[in-house]
């Protein structure tokens, strides 16, 4: 793996983080794989925006599945009840 594509805003933020950690972009880029791979995952946690979550297709099925229940009539109205 010889070249990555970076565009050049996150680089140059990349390369100023990096360097007030003493560290250059390739041995930033190796720590993080070699991190990777004692893991064998991803060394951080991915997380979906609360609205990526919302709009996911398995939830925008459910929530289709019940509007077809309700207009078939064999869906059920309940109270809205608020949590904190």
């Amino acid at each position: 793996m010889a070249n990555l594509q970076i565009d050049d805003r996150t680089k140059q933020q990349a390369e100023e983080l990096f360097n007030r950690l003493g560290l250059t972009v390739d041995v930033a880029v190796n720590i993080f794989l070699t991190q990777s791979i004692r893991e064998q995952a991803i060394p951080f946690s991915l997380k979906l925006t609360d609205n990526e979550i919302f709009y996911s297709k398995t939830n925008v099925d459910h929530i289709l599945r019940g509007v077809r229940q309700f207009e078939e009539n064999r869906g059920q109205i309940h109270e809205l009840i608020e949590v904190d």
